[in-house]
């Protein structure tokens, strides 16, 4: 396939200005060897779904179960341990899926902020108690087309209920279709965005939502999003 063809293709899944903005987010990092990146993501809002014991309890041909930081599938994906060990300490947990003693994939959840480790970012999920964020949901590549990722979202679905959650938010690159359209069919919608240039440790950050640009030049520098669900 032609460059010329696959770009026409990628933008019809994502849209001519994301297939415009990855088409260049790839030419930087490639030229810059990752010094440049341009981050794009769309922030979504759904539901949690009511406790169902006949939805949740399917699993199929999976065992679904809680990791923790010593978890030895984390070593089956490119995930630093630096990072794993980050994401429990904020108090995130982890859902597992694995078939045969392999990783088959997972889905992250913290109620309350969440330190984003792409780029250098707080998202705070609201109202507190009642909003959780979920990401880095992954389903290995060749069962992308299988029940797993419902699987997955039932189960954490239920947990959050439990603990008396009622919405999830998530934020999704904006060049992932497949991604998106997953979440989608599982409720969420799209109640912001946020574009991130990163050259070096120098990140500039344009968002939808407050406080809408922010610009920073040290690890420890980052801001903070806030996205409060509708009291439904």
């Amino acid at each position: 396939m032609g460059v010329f063809a696959k770009f026409q293709e990628t933008a019809a899944s994502i849209g001519f200005w994301n297939a415009t903005l990855f088409a260049i987010a790839r030419v930087l990092k490639a030229l810059s060897g990752g010094w440049v990146r341009i981050v794009k993501y769309y922030i979504t809002v759904q539901p949690v779904l009511a406790p169902n014991p006949d939805r949740w309890s399917r699993t199929g041909t999976f065992d679904l179960g809680w990791a923790d930081v010593d978890c030895q599938l984390f070593t089956e994906v490119e995930r630093p341990a630096a990072v794993i060990a980050s994401r429990f300490a904020q108090g995130a947990r982890c859902l597992v899926a694995a078939t045969k003693g392999r990783l088959a994939g997972f889905v992250w959840f913290v109620v309350g902020p969440y330190d984003e480790d792409e780029v250098r970012v707080r998202f705070v999920p609201g109202p507190p108690g009642l909003a959780a964020w979920d990401f880095d949901v992954m389903v290995m590549p060749h069962f992308r087309m299988g029940r797993l990722f419902s699987y997955l979202w039932a189960r954490a679905h239920a947990e959050l209920a439990s603990s008396g959650v009622r919405h999830t938010m998530s934020r999704i690159s904006a060049f992932d279709a497949l991604s998106l359209a997953s979440h989608k069919r599982l409720g969420a919608r799209i109640v912001g965005s946020a574009t991130f240039v990163c050259v070096g440790p120098w990140q500039l950050m344009r968002s939808s939502i407050t406080p809408h640009w922010h610009f920073s030049w040290r690890l420890d520098q980052r801001p903070t999003l806030k996205i409060v669900a509708n009291r439904d």
